[in-house]
This record gives C-alpha cells, structure tokens and sequence, in this order.
C-alpha cells in the first residue's frame, strides 16, 4: 500500500483520511434504532411533507422480519427506502406508496412501489449513488416503471 500512496500520495492521503474519519463517526455513534422503526419514520415523514404542501401520500410498511436484518444491510436497505421515497414526492405524482422489506434465505429484499407515473429516461444522481452505496455491500438494485428494488446479502452475526 505504501508504494501505491507514493505513486498518487495526494489521493491516497486523502483516501485514507476519509476512511479514518468513517471509521471514527461508526465507532462513535449511538447504536441505530430498530430497522422497522426507522422505515415507519421515514414513512410518516414523507407523508408529513406531502401535507405540508397540501398533497395526500398515503404510505404503508410491510416490514415485520426486517429487525432480524443486521447492518450494514439494514443501513442499505434504510438508504433505499430513503431514495424510494424522495423520489416519489418529487416526481411521481402518487398519493400512494408501499415499503416491503423482508429475508430470503440469507438476502435482504426491499421494494418500494407507488401508484404513480414511474421512472421513466435517465437516471438522475440520487438512483446512480444508491445504485453504487447497494453494491457497496454485495447487493443489486433495479429500477422498473414505480417499483424500486434491491436485493442485499446479509451476513449473520
């Protein structure tokens, strides 16, 4: 490694504090809440926003296994979420929306559906990071009309 930080030391320096810095904040922060806690506040944030601008987004989760989902799967599949929903209340006109995670054998999956116009030509910045941050950690995502998926491997503790 220290004949690859000669070669680029400016990067590898750089690289090598970010990595410090993450490391630091993951081992300083609070234990996370329950995974199926925070997918309902991301819900009901989302539709608190939507009220806010005098719209109607109704959303539902179906997450009853997802407690039993370690990290960093969880994180993933919380990011996810998190996008899904962004995405409905800036462009797909729905007034509904569902959030399903659960395990298959030793993978994670999460859906998040909308009854709205879709994703329809490019993918914009936030789909690309996501898609990107879910490969970070084994898993794949997909993206298809109103439905955004992934699959994430989990490791057991």
């Amino acid at each position: 490694e220290i004949s690859a930080c000669l070669v680029g030391s400016e990067m590898c320096i750089r690289d090598r504090n970010l990595t410090a810095a993450r490391q630091f904040v993951a081992d300083n922060a609070p234990p996370p809440e329950p995974l199926p806690e925070r997918l309902e506040e991301l819900a009901r944030a989302a539709e608190e926003r939507q009220r806010a601008l005098g719209r109607t987004l109704r959303v539902q989760v179906k997450a009853e296994r997802a407690a039993a989902i370690p990290e960093p799967a969880a994180g993933a599949i919380e990011r996810v979420v998190r996008e899904g929903l962004s995405n409905i209340e800036r462009h797909s006109q729905a007034d509904q929306a569902v959030i399903t995670v659960d395990m298959l054998g030793t993978t994670a999956t999460v859906d998040v559906y909308d009854n709205g116009v879709g994703i329809g030509g490019d993918e914009g910045f936030g789909l690309q990071g996501l898609r990107a941050r879910v490969a970070e950690v084994g898993g794949e995502l997909t993206v298809d009309g109103s439905v955004l998926a992934a699959s994430i491997p989990v490791e057991r503790p």
